[in-house]
């Protein structure tokens, strides 16, 4: 068994988005519309050097047909024809300049694959507009069939830059297919064997370019579950599905970091479920297990907001951190938090399973060390005065009342 198949076996066992789209299968090469759009957002900035690349590679490319016309043009003392070529090619070269400056400094995901579409459709279309030219004049003029516009075309427009691939293959078709259609209308009776030759190199180019775009673009959407699934594992806890520990730890110093940057307020809630050992004793281990996955899907309710975090510290203790807020919200979070874990109504003695929450207000630029210490303090203080309520607050004030905090 080789290391992948191994990594593969590793994740099947998980429970998570990733793993349950590679293990339907994507043979469209589509995932469920909120992976789509985390994929696309990676694939758009995992590519952005490659796509650098491309886009100089076109601009030389485009400049170095310009010479041909020009070349031409010189050979055949510059007729008419040959002054629309220059200027309709420099008018391309100009607008994928333009296009690249746009993309390279775009990051919106949507924007950016707007212009690249852009750039290769009227770069496909200026150069089959070229292709038809040459081709009603070329045996006038002695110039070639341009044919090599339309090859380069299709390597770029399948060629893995962050385009989405059915966009890419569709512009492709529609590109090869214009050239192969309207070349024989335009050029008529002038057209001589060059044409013919070239088709069989053009489509079996076309299909090999488009098998491998399909299966380059299925290895990468299966490497980014398989990461997508490993990173699930490593950063969430087994049992709830919240955050775990180190994941939580790295997550909130970011928040804090930009919280102190913003002046803002952070709060912090350290929550312990009362009695669970006792609760375990009596009713099993399995039933505990059901109790802490109900009593973490409700606090999972709680964070609204991307810097917001609900996670597992370990046992029956789980954390709340809160970015951006100010003193009332601290001072009735506690309570809230008590009282929907209340409500789930988890039968234990003496009525339902309760928790102890601390809470602790932090100001712009606390540790994460600080902000912990501080709430389990407070969580202690909630426990001696009797536990299932919350302690500390905004002010930081000593003293709660049940399920309910004293600002």
């Amino acid at each position: 068994m080789n290391r992948f198949e191994s990594l593969t076996q590793l994740v099947d066992g998980s429970d998570n988005a990733y793993t349950r789209q590679r293990l339907r299968g994507f043979p469209w090469l589509r995932f469920e519309p909120e992976l789509e759009c985390e994929y696309r957002e990676l694939n758009y900035q995992g590519f952005q050097r490659t796509r650098n690349a491309s886009a100089l590679l076109l601009i030389v490319a485009l400049l170095g047909f310009l010479m041909l016309d020009i070349v031409y043009g010189y050979g055949a003392q510059f007729p008419p024809t040959s002054f629309f070529a220059m200027a309709l090619r420099s008018l391309t070269v100009l607008f994928a300049c333009v296009g690249y400056w746009r993309v390279r400094n775009e990051s919106r995901v949507h924007i950016g694959e707007r212009w690249i579409v852009a750039v290769l459709g009227f770069t496909g279309f200026t150069s089959i507009l070229m292709m038809l030219v040459y081709a009603r004049y070329h045996q006038e003029f002695h110039l070639p069939l341009l044919l090599d516009a339309v090859i380069l075309l299709m390597i770029t427009v399948l060629f893995p830059v962050g385009l989405s691939v059915h966009v890419g293959m569709g512009m492709a078709l529609l590109i090869a297919l214009s050239a192969w259609l309207l070349t024989p209308w335009v050029s008529g009776h002038l057209m001589d064997q060059q044409y013919v030759a070239f088709m069989p190199f053009q489509v079996a180019s076309l299909v090999a370019l488009m098998a491998l775009r399909y299966y380059h673009e299925r290895s990468f959407r299966t490497l980014f579950l398989l990461r997508g699934s490993l990173h699930e594992m490593a950063s969430t806890d087994a049992l709830t599905g919240l955050f775990n520990r180190r994941a939580f730890d790295a997550l909130a110093r970011q928040a804090l970091a930009q919280s102190a940057r913003e002046a803002r307020l952070c709060a912090l809630l350290l929550i312990d479920v009362d009695h669970f050992k006792r609760y375990n004793d009596v009713h099993g281990h399995p039933t505990g297990d059901q109790a802490l996955k109900a009593i973490a899907k409700r606090l999972h309710d709680f964070p609204r907001r991307p810097l917001d975090l609900a996670a597992r510290m370990g046992g029956e203790e789980f954390v709340l951190l809160f970015a951006d807020v100010d003193k009332a919200f601290v001072a009735r979070i506690g309570a809230h938090v008590c009282e929907a874990v209340r409500a789930l109504g988890i039968g234990g003695e003496g009525g339902p399973l309760t928790i102890s929450v601390g809470v602790a207000l932090g100001p712009p630029g606390c540790s994460l060390d600080g902000l912990y210490e501080q709430a389990d303090q407070a969580m202690y203080q909630a426990k001696q005065q009797g536990r299932d309520r919350a302690y500390g607050g905004a002010d930081d004030r000593q003293g709660a009342s049940q399920g309910r905090v004293r600002s």
